[in-house]
């Protein structure tokens, strides 16, 4: 059993080459860029050449000051990531199960973010264009509940909207027990949806998709193996049973809460041209 980890900057603790890495301390929050630019890069931290991009949160649940700065860094950190044209529309996509808490990041997110097509349709003298992006939303579900896979929903929605980019939001796995609930990365590259914890569906990307992709994620499981294994020595084995057990919180519900109107929050304030957080309250209390 592998040390399975969505997470970039934990992936590079693992190797020391292949990609360059720059920290700041932005508002108060640690930001990590990571930039794997080489193919021997791509390969020693097992993901696509791509930017990645951590912030680090003091904790989940944020006093409405801190959740404001963090808003405001995250926002901006997704705006230079997507590199969106003035007049670009976006689908917002959360991934993974509704019913399943820990998985349940990327739906949640999704009720939590402002969309607009349809109003843009139905009352464009209300949403300008320097105001609104033309922004719609897709909860694909998973396999085990639609027979479908994800990329295949997607990619038919896509298709059909034409959007010119793609978010995809969904729940990752950590290494690191302090990390979950903790940290938000954000990268100009695709995923795949169950990767870290040793499930991986069919991948999600612009090269499956035909456009721009940016995904965003927050740790919320690790593995057993991961967690009585990092930093110390293995007494005994465990068993593929054991080692393949998945670890959340018991407060998993206010995480995937709180960190879903945080990234929803940011993308609604990234997306329409610096919209406030009381006008983004404003707008999903309408």
């Amino acid at each position: 059993m592998d040390f399975y980890s969505d997470l970039a900057l934990e992936a590079k603790d693992l190797s020391e080459k292949g990609y360059d890495e720059e920290e700041e301390d932005k508002a108060g929050f640690h930001v990590t860029r990571i930039d794997v630019k080489t193919k021997e890069g791509a390969k020693a931290l097992g993901r696509d050449a791509g930017r990645y991009t951590t912030v680090d949160l003091p904790d989940y649940s944020l006093p409405a000051d801190l959740f404001e700065k963090a808003v405001g860094v995250i926002s901006e950190e997704i705006t230079s990531l997507a590199r969106l044209k003035k007049r670009d529309s976006v689908l917002i996509v959360g991934l993974g199960n509704a019913e399943i808490t820990p998985d349940s990041l990327g739906p949640f997110t999704l009720r939590r973010a402002v969309v607009t097509r349809h109003l843009k349709k139905t009352l464009p003298r209300f949403l300008s264009e320097g105001e609104f992006r033309d922004v719609s939303g897709l909860v694909p579900g998973v396999l085990g509940q639609t027979g479908i896979e994800s990329l295949e929903i997607t990619r038919s929605v896509v298709e059909s909207v034409k959007p010119d980019a793609v978010i995809l939001i969904d729940s990752l796995a950590a290494r690191t027990l302090s990390r979950l609930g903790r940290a938000v990365q954000i990268s100009d590259r695709g995923l795949v949806p169950g990767g870290g914890v040793g499930n991986s569906r069919a991948e999600i990307s612009e090269k499956t998709l035909g456009v721009r992709c940016l995904s965003i994620g927050v740790p919320t499981v690790m593995t057993a193996e991961s967690l009585i294994s990092r930093g110390r020595k293995k007494k005994s084995a465990l068993t593929d049973a054991e080692a393949s057990m998945i670890i959340t919180p018991k407060d998993v519900c206010q995480m995937i809460n709180e960190c879903s109107r945080l990234i929803g929050c940011s993308l609604s304030a990234a997306l329409h041209y610096g919209m406030t957080l009381s006008e983004i309250s404003e707008w999903l209390r309408a």
